[in-house]
């Protein structure tokens, strides 16, 4: 039986919504929606205590008919083989279902060499600066329009 996940909140904000906000000891996620992204920022150590609070926070993200997620890892210290695992189950997922994208943003040099090493990079989009990201997106979402 998993256990229930605590602290998982909801709240409307302005032109961004927080869907989710779970604090698990020294792991803290956040979830924002940044026009068409739906914007992930981890903080701390995800690691075995930090793990199920991921997990239910990527399945609910899954469930949501999203596309587009970018997670910026500029406050993560460290990512467990589960946690990276759970990333690669929802590329795989989204997959199925067609048109998507997945950003891994703001890694530091010890998880981009993670990434590297685990070949992890390969399978997802890479970028080094959330911010740049998401205004480049912007400006192609507006000169398509």
């Amino acid at each position: 039986m998993k256990p229930r996940v605590r602290g998982l909140k909801t709240a409307a904000l302005s032109d961004r919504v927080l869907w989710g906000k779970v604090n698990r000891g020294m792991f803290k996620i956040v979830v924002q929606t940044v026009r068409d992204w739906d914007v992930v920022g981890l903080h701390g150590d995800l690691d075995q205590a930090g793990i199920e609070a991921f997990r239910t926070t990527i399945e609910q993200m899954y469930g949501s008919e999203k596309r587009k997620f970018l997670f910026d890892f500029s406050d993560l210290k460290f990512i467990s083989s589960e946690g990276l695992n759970i990333l690669l189950w929802l590329r795989y997922q989204l997959s199925k279902g067609g048109a998507f994208r997945l950003v891994l943003s703001n890694a530091s040099s010890f998880l981009e060499k993670i990434f590297n090493i685990t070949k992890i990079d390969a399978h997802f989009e890479v970028v080094s600066d959330r911010a740049a990201f998401l205004e480049k997106e912007q400006a192609a979402g507006e000169t398509s329009a």
